[in-house]
């Protein structure tokens, strides 16, 4: 399935960039362009601008650039297809598709198409939870959880019956619309029959709501009769579906998130609903699967604040040098909520919401959380108990990249406990060395590939100097308000380097976006730039001043070859009273088009 032609352009259209932009952050209005914190990395300054009528924006901290479809790419971690689909879908347009020869031959199925079966089997397992009898086991285990039929109507929670083709049969799906979607599959004998059976369905969403697929749960009392069954099942991974990349419950707590610029990561789909029963709606679950970076990066587009809410049999969380590259690498503070033991989110929401709550507001940074652990069942006045525990904290403490950071823990240890914070500092930098000689040796003494290639693809950023300022500003000109340079601009205007490929990118297209198809990251990065920013000048007094200084060089040139005799004489005076006379004009007050057409002949047509 691919789009017809001119879908891409209404979606574009029917986008308010500075709407969808401001989802993320604070946008306020400045001149004709709005300006904000990027979304994208941690500033104090706003340097983050949108241009809303060219749909374009463009930050001066990171680089970030890009139309509407770009920032939702971007900021909801989707490809460009769902990116479009996401926007198509909050305008209330329905995109037009034509099926390529090839996927009619293979038999695919896209990914609309998937959507749509998926949300038929939604609404079917919902809707048979509700109300068959044959569900009432299912049913009474989430009433004992606290799920009313409000909580399962909201989150569209479903029950699979004790069936082998339910679905397959109801939906009428084929073998290959079955196992594209997760729903159904080939078993040995041969029949097509539902992947999920005897089980009560949590749907997963994407972030753009749309279902991808499903986590069952077995009832208890079937688990009693068959205890070799896995308490969870999840849908195998798709085109619609990435375990790494989808988070469950991000979908209803995205705007919590953002309102409260923090977010709960919890373990499971129940620790998610007890959440959102205890009024903390940004809580959001990984799907079986290991919180990970692609998580990581997907929720640092809509906040900063993390706070891991795993159950208390699971404190030791991921490795605490993935933790710390987090927080440095996308600007994160991420604490962890501590419940008692035995517990977990979801038992808490039932039984003690006081408790839940306390947990999440109490949460600590995370290395906190780690060395508090430590200090349980401890007395640190007891010299005995605080030589027994520093070794241990001191290689906690050790293993945070941040200097800074680690002196504050240790002067804190050093209150509790009483030792001399020099005597700590020396033993602790011991340990901080004996870890880096350890990595070096283990890394061969050199710096990893990574490292080496992304060095090498960082390019250098373009820096505005006297010499190049209006030539940029010209630039700006042409791509943000073409109609002021007709008859205008001369190629040779533009001498500086960076700035020359751009000019031969608008010349050799027919429009701005031809243009940036042409050029590379580096200098379609300027040219977002240059749409974005306010233009300083007025076109007639920017090609006027850069004429004048043009003028000038070439006034410099002849005098010299008169001084050296370097020429015909008279030929080079007659040039120096033109160039002398053309200055003067261009100096004039409200200069005309006519004069700075002929001074642009003079100046690069001589």
């Amino acid at each position: 399935m691919i789009l017809a032609d001119g879908e891409i352009a209404k979606i574009r259209a029917a986008s308010d960039i500075v709407a969808i932009i401001g989802e993320h952050t604070n946008l306020k209005r400045s001149g004709a362009r709005y300006s904000g914190l990027c979304p994208f990395h941690s500033e104090k300054t706003p340097s983050f601008t949108v241009n809303q009528i060219d749909g374009l924006y463009y930050c001066f901290g990171c680089s970030a650039s890009g139309d509407v479809i770009t920032f939702v790419k971007e900021i909801m971690g989707l490809d460009f297809m769902d990116a479009v689909e996401y926007l198509a879908s909050r305008a209330n347009i329905t995109l037009n598709y034509t099926d390529s020869k090839t996927s009619q031959k293979s038999g695919s199925t896209g990914k609309a198409d998937l959507i749509k079966v998926l949300n038929s089997a939604v609404d079917l397992y919902n809707s048979f939870l509700l109300k068959e009898p044959a569900a009432e086991n299912a049913r009474e285990y989430l009433f004992k959880r606290g799920y009313d039929q409000n909580i399962i109507t909201r989150f569209k929670i479903g029950y699979a019956p004790d069936q082998w083709d339910f679905l397959v049969k109801k939906l009428k799906l084929n073998k290959d619309v079955a196992e594209a979607s997760g729903l159904g599959y080939v078993n040995d004998r041969g029949y097509l029959q539902d992947f999920f059976r005897d089980r009560v369905l949590f749907p997963i969403f994407d972030v753009s709501s749309r279902p991808v697929a499903f986590g069952g749960r077995i009832l208890d009392s079937t688990r009693e009769k068959m205890p070799n069954l896995a308490k969870y099942k999840n849908s195998k991974e798709s085109s619609l579906y990435s375990k790494k990349k989808v988070l469950y419950g991000l979908n209803w707590a995205k705007r919590e998130i953002v309102q409260k610029d923090f977010v709960i990561v919890c373990e499971g789909y129940t620790d998610v609903l007890g959440f959102h029963i205890s009024g903390f709606e940004n809580a959001v679950a990984s799907c079986g699967t290991a919180f990970g970076e692609d998580h990581v990066k997907i929720l640092s587009s809509f906040t900063k604040n993390f706070v891991l809410a795993f159950d208390s049999d699971n404190a030791g969380l991921s490795a605490a040098s993935k933790v710390y590259e987090w927080e440095s690498k996308y600007h994160l503070i991420i604490k962890v909520a501590q419940f008692p033991a035995g517990t977990d989110p979801g038992q808490l929401a039932l039984e003690n919401k006081n408790l839940l709550n306390d947990a999440v507001l109490k949460s600590k940074p995370y290395l906190k959380f780690r060395i508090d652990r430590l200090y349980e069942n401890e007395d640190l006045i007891v010299p005995e108990s605080a030589n027994r525990i520093s070794q241990p904290v001191l290689n906690l403490i050790a293993e945070h990249p941040e200097s800074f950071v680690r002196d504050r823990y240790l002067v804190e240890f050093s209150d509790l406990t009483r030792i001399d914070i020099n005597l700590l500092r020396r033993e602790l930098n011991k340990v901080v060395s004996s870890n880096r000689n350890k990595k070096n040796a283990n890394d061969g003494g050199q710096p990893s590939n990574s490292s080496k290639n992304q060095s090498s693809l960082i390019k250098p950023k373009f820096e505005l100097n006297p010499k190049n300022r209006l030539q940029y500003e010209i630039l700006k000109i042409i791509i943000q308000q073409p109609q002021q340079m007709v008859d205008l601009f001369n190629v040779h205007m533009i001498t500086d380097p960076a700035l020359k490929p751009i000019v031969e990118a608008l010349i050799s297209n027919e429009t701005i976006s031809d243009a940036k198809n042409s050029v590379d990251e580096f200098e379609l990065n300027l040219i977002n730039k240059m749409s974005v920013e306010e233009v300083k000048v007025q076109a007639f007094d920017a090609v006027a001043r850069l004429l004048v200084m043009q003028l000038k060089n070439l006034l410099a040139l002849t005098e010299s070859n008169i001084k050296s005799n370097n020429g015909d004489l008279n030929e080079l005076l007659s040039k120096s009273q033109v160039y002398s006379q053309t200055i003067n004009l261009l100096n004039k007050d409200n200069v005309s088009k006519q004069v700075l057409s002929e001074a642009i002949t003079v100046a690069y047509n001589d």
